[in-house]
C-alpha cells in the first residue's frame, strides 16, 4: 500500500432487511513545506422501506502556520425525507506558540428553505500556560429570515 493512504471497509447485516455498508480513505503526504490531506468517504444504509447515501469529501492543506480546509458532505434519501448538502471551509493561522487565530464558514441545504442555514465563526486560542489554554469564539447562525442567533463563548482549558 502506498505510503500516506489508510482504507477502511465495514459492512453490516442487521435484523429484518437492515443493511449498511460504508467505506473511507484518507491519503496524507507533503510536497517540500506544504502538507495535505485527503479525504473521501461513503455509505449506503438499507432499512428495507428506504435507501440513505451519505458521502464526505475533504481536503486539508498547511503551509507553515497557515492550515486550511475545505469540506463537502452529502445525504440522499430514497423516500426525498432529510436530504441535505453541506460545504464547510476553515482556515487557521498560528501568529506564535501560543496564540492561534481560526474562521470558518458552513452552509447547508436541506431541500426546504425554512431549514438551510449558514454559519459563520471567528475565534482565538492562548496558551497562557503549559497546559493552561483560553479562547473566545463568536458565532452567527441564520437558518430562516425569523431563526437567526449570534453568541460568544469563552473558555478556560487546564489539563494536566
Amino acid at each position: 500500500m502506498a505510503e500516506g493512504l489508510s482504507i477502511a471497509v465495514a459492512l453490516n447485516d442487521g435484523k429484518s432487511d437492515a443493511k449498511t455498508t460504508a467505506y473511507g480513505l484518507t491519503y496524507s503526504g507533503s510536497t517540500g513545506t506544504v502538507g495535505f490531506k485527503l479525504a473521501a468517504a461513503a455509505a449506503n444504509s438499507d432499512n428495507g422501506t428506504a435507501d440513505t447515501d451519505k458521502t464526505h469529501y475533504g481536503l486539508q492543506i498547511t503551509a507553515g502556520a497557515i492550515t486550511l480546509g475545505v469540506a463537502q458532505n452529502g445525504q440522499d434519501k430514497s423516500d426525498d425525507t432529510k436530504d441535505y448538502s453541506s460545504t464547510e471551509m476553515g482556515i487557521k493561522y498560528a501568529v506564535s506558540d501560543v496564540l492561534t487565530i481560526a474562521a470558518m464558514n458552513r452552509s447547508a441545504e436541506t431541500g426546504t428553505a425554512t431549514e438551510d442555514y449558514e454559519m459563520t465563526a471567528y475565534g482565538a486560542t492562548y496558551t497562557i500556560a503549559p497546559g493552561l489554554t483560553t479562547s473566545v469564539t463568536s458565532s452567527d447562525v441564520d437558518v430562516s429570515s425569523t431563526n437567526k442567533d449570534s453568541r460568544i463563548v469563552i473558555a478556560l482549558e487546564a489539563s494536566f
